[in-house]
């Protein structure tokens, strides 16, 4: 609590109220001691980190990053104050990164990363992996869309793939139909993994920002197991017809995608960037489900 306090004050948004946020995580069909997915869903004056950590090969390196993600971005903006947040939230990835491999509970487990910290008039999104948010707006004539805020980071992507192979590794198509790096990775930024980085992987996210308006209503942050199964008109439908709470809303989601059949773990994590119904502010609150 009292480094997202020190957030807020080094950007300058103390004085405004927390934004509501809520999540919700499920191991799925793969059971409570498969689940490798870590969330985080902070908030406290002015403004909100949401994150999900996608684990792989166990749940260690997703577990670093949900204990430490404040604490490497509150060193970074108050060691390079000038730099600004998207400066610091960029080279967090790698701090988590680098402080994970070199830590006593290293193994060889990875992550894909995805974090979005926002405030009143901006987000700021980076994304090193296959975790998504995107952006619910709704302009004036009552029109909805959801914003793609980040691009997925796999051998399908052109760049990516051209990253990799100049690196050294070859991209193959595995029994499921997916295309992976050595045969082994689909995704080709992530955090850990500390076996496969010849392949040409690395942690540096992508960055997105945007200026909040006034048809910006909320974020939603997510890993694979939603979006696999939940197209964005599923998506829409359940922002509109879900009693405007983000725990509710975010619990919705789940279920929808539950019931969908998704046979991964699925973590969601809603944000709102205004306020859309009745219901407390929010509070600190940063937990995992095992």
């Amino acid at each position: 609590a009292d480094l997202m306090r020190g957030l807020s004050t080094a950007l300058g948004v103390a004085s405004q109220r927390p934004p509501r946020i809520g999540w919700e995580a499920s191991a799925g069909r793969r059971g409570a001691d498969r689940m490798e997915d870590r969330t985080v869903a902070l908030s406290t004056n002015g403004v909100a980190l949401a994150a999900v950590f996608d684990g792989h090969n166990g749940d260690a390196a997703a577990e670093w990053c949900r204990k430490h993600i404040v604490r490497c971005l509150h060193s970074r903006m108050i060691a390079q104050p000038k730099a600004g947040a998207a400066d610091a939230l960029r080279h967090v990835f790698t701090d988590l990164h680098e402080g994970f491999v070199r830590s006593t509970g290293a193994d060889d487990s990875g992550c894909t990363a995805l974090a979005a910290l926002s405030t009143a008039d901006d987000v700021l999104v980076a994304n090193a992996g296959d975790c998504r948010c995107v952006l619910w707006r709704v302009d004036a004539h009552g029109e909805q869309q959801l914003v793609e805020l980040n691009e997925e980071h796999t051998s399908d992507l052109p760049a990516e793939r051209a990253r990799v192979e100049a690196a050294g590794a070859t991209i193959s198509k595995t029994m499921d139909g997916k295309l992976r790096v050595g045969g082994i990775i689909q995704v080709t930024r992530c955090i850990g993994d500390a076996p496969l980085r010849h392949l040409g992987l690395i942690s540096e996210p992508s960055m997105r920002h945007v200026q909040v308006t006034a048809e910006d209503k909320a974020l939603v942050l997510a890993s694979d197991g939603l979006w696999d199964v939940m197209p964005h008109a599923r998506v829409l439908h359940c922002l509109q017809h879900t009693a405007k709470s983000p725990d509710l809303i975010a619990k919705r989601l789940l279920q929808e995608a539950l019931d969908r059949g998704t046979n991964d773990n699925t973590s969601v994590v809603v944000v709102f960037l205004q306020e859309l119904g009745p219901g407390a502010v929010a509070t600190s609150d940063s937990r995992n489900e095992n």
